[in-house]
């Protein structure tokens, strides 16, 4: 059985030779994977990655099932604070050979469709599917606190910790006469 791992102290890269996958199974574990999350601006991983797969094949089809957890660092949208969060996920995939399909024939997708993933050539890439299964598991918004304020676009005080320094300009500018004029 070969399982292809390119792994140094800075990449984690874990790809399945699928035609090696024995009649009975793999399970495989990782105590870490360092640099999953290389390439994210507002994500960092603050602790090791931990992450288990078992992979069954029965033909051409192929069932991933896992979980993957991971301590994170992630960046507030709003005020641009770090903030430590968690992730623990099981997750399951269905891979099969792809369809031929003709190039410009128009497909209809039923909601099993939408279930299944497909394999090209010979090999899964692991590491893809644990860096998704985190990834889907972030808010879209990531906010330190529920209720963060975030920075005054004015003078740049994070409203959390300080008062804002912008002057109160109600009076200035060219338009302030017009808060002067009464319609009767």
């Amino acid at each position: 059985m070969v399982i292809a791992m390119e792994q140094d102290s800075q990449n984690f890269k874990a790809k399945v030779l699928i035609n090696d996958i024995p009649p009975e199974g793999l399970s495989l574990y990782y105590e870490d994977m360092p640099g999953l999350l290389d390439g994210l601006d507002d994500c960092w991983a603050s602790g090791p990655i931990k992450g288990e797969v078992f992979i069954f094949r029965s033909g051409k089809k192929i069932e991933i099932t896992g979980k993957v957890e991971a301590a994170l660092e992630l960046l507030c949208h709003r005020c641009l604070a770090h903030y430590d969060s968690s992730v623990s996920v099981k997750f399951h995939y269905t891979f099969l050979e792809p369809p031929s399909w003709k190039k410009d024939e128009e497909i209809k997708l039923s909601p099993e469709d939408i279930e299944i993933s497909y394999y090209n050539g010979e090999e899964i890439e692991l590491s893809d599917i644990f860096r998704e299964q985190i990834l889907l598991q972030l808010p879209m918004r990531q906010l330190c606190k529920e209720d963060c304020k975030g920075i005054c676009p004015g003078c740049g005080a994070d409203l959390n910790t300080e008062p804002c320094r912008c002057k109160d300009t109600s009076e200035e500018g060219p338009f302030a006469i017009l808060k002067k004029i009464k319609i009767s």
